[in-house]
């Protein structure tokens, strides 16, 4: 099933839209992008170091070797690459999980500190 996810133009300036960030039935959904075409609004670029820590401490890094891929759910993992030199061939394929497996995009958020004070 498509969603079409709406971008809050305040928070994105000239350039692609650079985070998006949803909230459904519990669970975070996050779209980023942070090369040289992403622009993040003032309000926003102050947090952006803390942000890109945050994604640095959670990746893993997949070397590949020529012929190997990879395969992941769009909707709960962020990906990326790290630069590459000479020449590639990538073969993309979309497709959406069976019903029957029951994998819910995004994930469910842990308790904050500062939440768990403020309801306690």
């Amino acid at each position: 099933m498509l969603r079409r996810v709406g971008v809050d133009t305040r928070y994105v300036l000239v350039g692609f839209p650079t985070a998006v960030i949803g909230f459904e039935d519990g669970r975070v959904t996050v779209r980023l992008r942070t090369d040289a075409l992403a622009r993040f609004s003032p309000q926003l670029t102050y947090r952006l170091s803390e942000l890109q820590r945050m994604v640095r401490d959670c990746a893993i890094t997949i070397e590949l070797g020529p012929g190997q891929g990879y395969m992941l759910c769009n909707t709960r993992w962020l990906h990326g690459r790290s630069a590459f030199a000479g020449q590639r061939r990538m073969y993309r394929i979309l497709g959406n999980p069976l019903p029957t497996l029951d994998i819910p995009a995004g994930f469910n958020p842990l308790p904050s500190p500062r939440s768990q004070r403020i309801n306690a």
